[in-house]
């Protein structure tokens, strides 16, 4: 966020619409997926959405405008191993 933050004030911009949008997952039975490859899924797909929502937020609310948009892929709506 900090980096994002030093470009938006760089060029006069400030953040009103946050889209959270990254993610990826593994294929393959989840006993056999490595766990560092898990919980990098836990760290892109949780972490930094809450991390990013968290630096955000307070200058909408402070501008009493703005918004969030959490977006998922299909992948949460089918049933994996």
């Amino acid at each position: 966020p900090t980096r994002l933050e030093g470009f938006l004030s760089t060029h006069g911009l400030v953040c009103d619409v946050l889209v959270n949008s990254a993610g990826y997952g593994l294929r393959g039975a989840t006993t056999a997926l490595p766990i560092d490859g898990q919980l990098g899924i836990i760290d892109l797909n949780i972490h930094s959405l809450t991390e990013l929502t968290l630096h955000f937020l307070p200058g909408m609310v402070a501008r009493r405008r703005g918004g969030v948009l959490n977006l998922s892929s299909v992948a949460g709506f089918v049933p994996g191993p």
